[in-house]
């Protein structure tokens, strides 16, 4: 295993929890939605990827992961103006 690979999985973890946050913020605190989110990822980077891309490696799946969660939670820190989601407190 690379030394790096760590580093990479923090950065995904980290990234991919913006995006589950926003979508917790978003749909009234709903945790059944955000554990359904959390399983689709994982279903289908382990069984629909691996249909898609039969060649493709572990290393390639991990990095397609990585970069589709930092994509996804810089898009969702730029649109939301860091909120997530979270409405603005009156005052």
């Amino acid at each position: 295993m690379s030394p790096v690979w760590p580093l990479e999985f923090m950065v995904t973890t980290l990234a991919f929890s913006y995006v589950m946050t926003w979508v917790f913020n978003r749909s009234g605190e709903s945790m059944p939605l955000v554990m359904l989110l959390h399983t689709s990822v994982n279903n289908y980077f382990s069984v629909a990827w691996t249909d898609l891309f039969p060649h493709g490696t572990v290393e390639n799946t991990t990095h397609a992961f990585l970069l589709a969660s930092v994509l996804a939670a810089a898009v969702v820190l730029v649109v939301t103006r860091g909120r997530l989601g979270l409405a603005a407190t009156p005052g």
